[in-house]
């Protein structure tokens, strides 16, 4: 299985922990603590750490720059995602340091919460539909094994 093959099935894996995630912050909202509703929001913490973290790093540093050589990093798609890379990582930054708090702060556990939830499925959708054909159709055999090869041979 190739990379963007990986990257692909990781994709549902988080869609799926983002709706458990969605529905700890319903629970949050409505007026259920950590201790009920944030078991979600430390298993996307802890998924971000094993996971998550991992394949951006994939992306960053065997598909988008051979991509890149292609269709070009400063604008368009791998710009869009590289920004968006930061803004998820500084989100989980917040939501780890409200955890740590114990939830005291239900806006400093809410709002990046919902940043995750937000950027992230509008990310995964743009990789799956918009990025991940363009890589396809773009990338030559050669430059997919490139792709493969710069991944460490994970996809």
């Amino acid at each position: 299985m190739g990379l963007l093959e990986t990257l692909t099935q990781d994709h549902q894996e988080v869609l799926a922990l983002l709706d458990r995630v969605a529905e700890g912050i319903r629970a949050l909202e409505g007026g259920r603590d950590l201790a009920e509703a944030g078991g979600s929001l430390e298993e996307f913490v802890s998924t971000w750490d094993r996971a998550i973290d991992n394949h951006f790093r994939q992306e960053e540093e065997a598909l988008f720059p051979v991509l890149g050589h292609v269709i070009g990093t400063h604008a368009g798609p791998i710009a869009v995602m590289l920004h968006e890379h930061t803004l998820l990582r500084q989100a989980v930054g917040r939501l780890r340091e409200a955890l740590a708090g114990g939830g005291q702060d239900l806006q400093g556990l809410l709002e990046p919460a919902k940043t995750i939830v937000d950027v992230l499925t509008e990310h995964i959708y743009k990789e799956d539909r918009v990025l991940f054909p363009m890589a396809e159709e773009n990338l030559s055999e050669e430059q997919l094994a490139e792709v493969d090869l710069l991944a460490g041979g994970q996809g």
